[in-house]
């Protein structure tokens, strides 16, 4: 049985803009960029968002995240 998550890794195709949607809107600490990448966190859990422009030719209903947030609603 699944307890918990530690870190989670995501390829995105424009690096700028996913730090500014997890940053800004969900309000994840940005704890470290370099340029194909960052490192995101929140209590007991890291994000890092990886740049993939390879990933731009996936389907777009391969590429959700289920998540909760007042503000996204």
């Amino acid at each position: 049985m699944l307890t918990g998550l530690n870190h989670l890794t995501l390829a995105v195709t424009d690096l700028p803009r996913s730090v500014s949607f997890y940053h800004d809107l969900l309000q994840l600490r940005l704890d470290a960029t370099w340029d194909h990448g960052a490192y995101l966190s929140l209590p007991g859990l890291w994000l890092c968002l990886s740049l993939d422009p390879l990933r731009a030719s996936a389907r777009s209903e391969e590429r959700r995240v289920g998540k909760e947030c007042p503000r996204c609603v």
